[in-house]
């Protein structure tokens, strides 16, 4: 194990000596401080990420809830609508098709942009998280005098000392215990339905 691992780190300072690790031929090699971090598991399991999580967990149940009464209601409503076409003239079948066609088309509408309206949520909040990770790696490099943090999956073979990520993602709980999300955006207004055209005769 620890003959890969020294191999692991000259080639690191090697490469990063081979990219301009040294100012000139006769500048002696600096050496490279090297730090571990799993950015996914953080991202994961801190504090601000379960939080956004367990919110826009709720209002997804809300919205399904919301959503699956509604369905059942479109449901019911064409099952009324076929039992009484037979009963209606033509106009009024044709406008009754009409208005339940718009009915079940905006629902869809407003399905689809929530759908669209959580996933925004949810970006902008982990954006925020993502920020306060950047600023506490920053804050460790600084302080530990770091040259290189790497991401856990990035290094096959690494000493456990180096690996702050228990650390990082204490940092980050204390400096961003929440995250408030985004509150829903508002519906569009659905574009306005064309003219009806006008009966013959007219």
């Amino acid at each position: 194990m620890r003959r890969h691992m020294k191999w692991f780190f000259a080639a690191l300072t090697a490469a990063f000596v081979a990219t301009g690790g040294m100012a000139s031929a006769q500048a002696p090699a600096k050496p490279v401080s090297i730090a571990i971090v799993d950015i996914p598991y953080i991202m994961q399991n801190a504090a601000s990420a379960k939080a956004v999580r367990a919110q826009l967990t709720k209002d997804d149940s809300s919205y399904k809830a919301d959503f699956g009464k509604r369905e059942g209601d479109l449901r019911s409503a064409y099952q009324e609508l076929q039992s009484q076409l037979g009963l209606l003239g033509p106009d009024a079948q044709r406008d009754r098709r009409v208005a339940f066609e718009q009915r079940a088309a905006d629902f869809e509408r407003e399905v689809d942009f929530r759908n669209h309206d959580m996933a925004n949520r949810q970006n902008n909040a982990m954006k925020k998280i993502e920020d306060g990770l950047r600023s506490v790696l920053l804050d460790l490099a600084s302080e530990r005098k770091l040259s290189l943090i790497l991401q856990k999956g990035a290094a096959p073979f690494y000493d456990s000392e180096l690996d702050l990520t228990a650390e990082a993602m204490k940092r980050l709980d204390a400096k961003l215990p929440s995250v408030k999300l985004d509150p829903p955006a508002p519906l569009p207004k659905a574009a306005p339905q064309a003219a009806k055209p006008p009966a013959k005769g007219q």
